[in-house]
């Protein structure tokens, strides 16, 4: 039995979303052409009060600019579900869920785009838009519930991983992926780039909950490397959630995001870059 799905194409594919000022830098219309994933995050109605946030389903789409079909897009859209037991209850009851609570996670994530923003972020994609709105009265899922959208470009270049791993003959993981595929040389360049893209990134006041080789571009043509996320604010501003401090480029970053792999054992990460392979690190 195929999952549920919350974004059917039929009637996602060729939808046109318009994003004005001042949520978005200009106003701009996205048309959506492929669904690259879908999440759901279900839960039920007690579940809802302890995190203070409705249940909800997220898709990943590519989409175009209405005005140039050359110019690339991702959208994020974030939908309030019905409670656990209660989807096929009828509409009037399910209009009663509606709420005007947006997904934490989503809404921290636009707050990041907008400090990259700000900053004129050059190794990241560049948020062109996002909006909070509610579902239509006759929604199948939570009518008049909310949903959230979110459009960035799209950064050009590979990604120099999968997301997943393998044991070395060592013992070792290593992370799958072009990146260990290119010579030493090529990928002391990309560690370089990755340096100063970290740091911007920083700088902006944003970091990432988790990352890896997946979340880094290689534009072989520019050489130059891309951040991709998912991000969130260093400093949230929201009660209850705390914020970090992030990790100074190093040893140890290099390792999270998989451009340097440790030896085994105990790991020393005070150790200068230009010395780990004599450390026994595979760069």
């Amino acid at each position: 039995m195929s999952p549920a799905t919350y974004f059917p194409e039929k009637l996602w594919l060729s939808k046109s979303i318009t994003f004005s000022s001042p949520s978005s830098p200009s106003s701009s219309t996205w048309i959506i052409t492929r669904k690259i994933n879908e999440k759901a995050y279900p839960f039920d109605e007690e579940d809802a009060k302890e995190f203070l946030e409705p249940p909800s389903a997220c898709a990943t789409f590519e989409c175009t600019n209405s005005e140039s079909a050359l110019q690339k897009g991702v959208m994020q859209v974030d939908m309030q579900i019905p409670y656990e037991g209660t989807e096929y209850l009828p509409e009037s009851d399910r209009v009663k869920q509606a709420t005007g609570k947006f997904s934490l996670g989503m809404s921290l994530e636009i707050r990041a785009y907008e400090l990259l923003d700000q900053t004129s972020s050059k190794y990241t994609p560049r948020l062109r838009g996002h909006m909070q709105a509610k579902q239509a009265s006759d929604s199948a899922f939570v009518p008049e519930g909310s949903i959230q959208y979110l459009v960035y470009t799209a950064v050009p270049g590979i990604p120099l991983g999968d997301g997943c791993c393998h044991r070395r003959k060592d013992g070792r993981n290593q992370s799958d992926g072009p990146y260990w595929e290119f010579s030493s040389e090529e990928r002391e360049e990309i560690r370089t780039a990755f340096h100063d893209a970290y740091r911007e990134m920083l700088f902006a006041g944003v970091d990432m909950p988790s990352q890896g080789l997946q979340n880094l571009y290689w534009d072989e043509g520019d050489r130059r490397l891309y951040i991709y996320g998912p991000f969130e604010p260093m400093n949230t501003g929201i009660r209850g959630y705390s914020s970090h401090t992030p990790t100074d480029f190093g040893p140890l970053v290099l390792r999270s995001w998989g451009l340097a792999i440790a030896p085994r054992g105990k790991v020393d990460y005070d150790v200068a870059i230009a010395d780990l392979e004599n450390s026994g690190w595979v760069l």
